[in-house]
């Protein structure tokens, strides 16, 4: 990296502050302002910040010397910290010492603190290069070993894109408050666009994608075909969800014994599987109607005839057969609604026939 502002750690602590040397770098020779921060530390050596007179080129771990300008002499030794890299690396002069503590550490713990510091930005590999000189390779290979170690999220290996698991975690969690905050002050809203969350926290697509996508997994959050919801929270239905509630129940209702498939309803009201789902949600909650692990639904009223016509003929077991001729279904609808039967308790399957309970 060309820099001519730079963070180190020498090895003495100058008299006095903003202090004039000669900065030594291999065969360049460059007048240096060297400003020592002020926090005490133990034994001899401190951080300082260097202000070079003219640009050079400079990497995490590269040893220069600096010379008294007078007398010629070597006044001591120092290894650059951060080589100027990103405006992003300033602060409180505390909070910026802790950081160099960091980057005095072996480059596991150099790549975790600038990693962290840049936040939701993330690291590319260009900044990486030439904060680090490592290469490609190498950069990858350390990469692996943190995202291992579970304290990097690799988001991209080429070109390579790093984020603090620590600040994803945190994103995360960001998101599931907002979500839910915002849902609690707002009960009528029905979702929230996934780019306002990126605006609000200064997101990028990918880092906002992965956060979500991982919400979603986990079950924290809902995505529906009006945004992002709050898992947990009822978003309220609208009326022409409403309308298209009864004119389901009542399909269902008048299938008699016959099941519904999803796919079918799904085909004739042209709706997403997440938007049916959540209507579907609806009905199940309603007691309306029940739904099999096949994607059959049948309302509650024909399941209640179902379960009585099963317990009052009689019969001890029950076969598929006996059940297509009791209820009338093809192979296609019974074996599933026997299956829903066995779930909520009514049969008991023992090879190729049902126990009635």
């Amino acid at each position: 990296m060309i820099t001519q502002k730079l963070d180190a750690w020498i090895d003495f602590i100058p008299e006095r502050g903003n202090q004039r040397f000669r900065f030594v770098l291999k065969k360049t020779v460059v007048e240096a302002v060297v400003s020592p921060y002020d926090l005490p530390l133990k034994g001899s050596g401190c951080y300082a910040h260097i202000g070079l007179a003219k640009p050079v080129e400079a990497v995490w771990k590269t040893r220069f010397s600096l010379e008294d300008k007078k007398t010629g002499k070597t006044s001591g030794m120092g290894f650059v910290l951060d080589p100027g890299m990103d405006k992003a690396f300033t602060g409180k002069e505390k909070k910026r010492q802790v950081f160099l503590q960091g980057l005095k550490g072996d480059k596991k713990e150099m790549l975790i603190c600038i990693v962290r510091e840049k936040g939701l930005k993330g690291l590319h590999k260009k900044e990486l290069e030439d904060f680090t000189g490592f290469s490609s390779d190498r950069l990858q290979e350390l990469s692996r070993k943190l995202e291992a170690e579970g304290r990097v999220k690799v988001l991209r290996f080429e070109p390579l894109f790093l984020l603090s698991q620590d600040s994803f975690d945190f994103f995360c969690k960001r998101i599931e408050l907002y979500l839910t905050g915002l849902f609690r002050k707002n009960p009528n809203l029905y979702g929230v666009d996934p780019k306002k969350i990126g605006r609000r926290f200064g997101a990028g697509r990918i880092v906002l994608n992965l956060a979500i996508r991982l919400l979603i997994r986990k079950n924290v959050i809902l995505s529906t075909d009006d945004g992002l919801v709050p898992a947990g929270i009822q978003v309220p239905l609208s009326s022409q969800e409403e309308e298209i509630l009864k004119k389901i129940e009542g399909i269902c209702l008048k299938g008699e014994l016959r099941s519904v498939s999803f796919d079918e309803l799904q085909k004739q009201f042209r709706l997403s599987r997440q938007k049916l789902n959540r209507l579907l949600s609806f009905l199940t909650e309603r007691n309306k109607i029940l739904q099999s692990r096949d994607g059959l639904i049948i309302h509650s009223h024909w399941l209640d005839e179902v379960i009585t016509m099963v317990r009052s003929s009689g019969n001890k077991e029950l076969t598929v057969g006996d059940f297509k001729k009791m209820t009338g279904l093809t192979r296609k609808y019974a074996i599933p609604l026997l299956e829903l039967l066995d779930n909520i308790g009514v049969t008991r399957r023992r090879g190729a026939v049902r126990e009635i309970i």
